[in-house]
């Protein structure tokens, strides 16, 4: 008996020669154990993109177009996540550019009055790398920088996250960016 399985990109077909009941037996155990391989082999290349993209498709992954910020979680030793993005900031843009540039501008939405519209330009790199993002007020100046940590980075979205320590709670902040 010729058996076809159907992957979303394989197709198996498994000549079964055995008695009648292992078979069945056969076929269950068969499937439970391809179908864990192929979902582990999934969830693997989700957390390792990142980590095997190269600086170059990263930064052109970066720049090829503004982000604007959908989420942003809270966190700490205290506290449960908290999403803290208001309105306002999700009609604000982060463009980075090749050249080290970035750009933020305030979207029409304003959290305030007319005031809190704000534009301001920094610079940005990549650690040696490419697991963290540096922006900082001044050219070739990192050492008064913030960084983040570069959880994903895709075409359609980039999640940051950052941690810091003070009077021993640890915080966490985790921000999603999509176009």
């Amino acid at each position: 008996m010729w058996v076809e399985i159907h992957f979303p990109d394989v197709i198996l077909l498994i000549n079964l020669k055995f008695k009648k009941g292992m078979k069945k037996v056969f076929l269950t155990g068969f499937l439970a154990i391809t179908a864990l391989l192929f979902s582990c082999d999934k969830e693997e290349s989700k957390t390792t993109a990142t980590t095997t993209q190269s600086l170059t498709e990263k930064r052109t992954l970066l720049c090829a177009l503004p982000w604007k910020q959908s989420s942003s979680i809270f966190s700490n030793d205290t506290v449960q996540p908290v999403e803290r993005i208001q309105e306002c900031d999700k009609d604000d843009i982060v463009q980075y550019f090749e050249d080290g540039s970035v750009k933020f501008v305030g979207g029409d939405v304003l959290c305030f009055d007319e005031s809190s519209k704000f534009s301001a330009s920094a610079f940005w790199k990549f650690d040696a790398t490419g697991t963290k993002l540096s922006v900082s007020m001044q050219p070739n100046n990192f050492e008064e920088q913030y960084t983040d940590y570069i959880e994903l980075l895709t075409k359609d979205k980039l999640i940051l996250s950052s941690k810091y320590t003070e009077n021993g709670i640890t915080t966490v902040y985790k921000s999603t960016f999509i176009h």
